[in-house]
């Protein structure tokens, strides 16, 4: 859904513990556009529970050398504190 957002030229999503909702998704792109514009979209397209409750901007998804996401960095990324979203 995330990558076929105008804007978005890359996404992955993780889930994370939390602590009143059992899990939370935090979403990872490489935008185009500005992160509050892409959050409007996502309010537009998505029901509250699909939609992420981080959405943070890296340059690059972070990968393994073999080409698959690296998911370990990514939550590790995600439990950091939200200054990066």
């Amino acid at each position: 859904m995330l990558r076929g957002l105008p804007g978005v030229q890359e996404a992955a999503v993780v889930a994370i513990p939390h602590a009143e909702l059992g899990h939370a998704l935090v979403a990872f792109i490489e935008p185009e556009l500005p992160v509050a514009k892409l959050r409007a979209d996502l309010r537009d397209l998505l029901t509250p529970a699909q939609r992420p409750s981080r959405v943070v901007a890296l340059k690059a998804i972070p990968r393994t050398p073999n080409g698959k996401l690296a998911l370990a960095e990514l939550r590790t990324l995600a439990l950091q504190p939200k200054a990066a979203s």
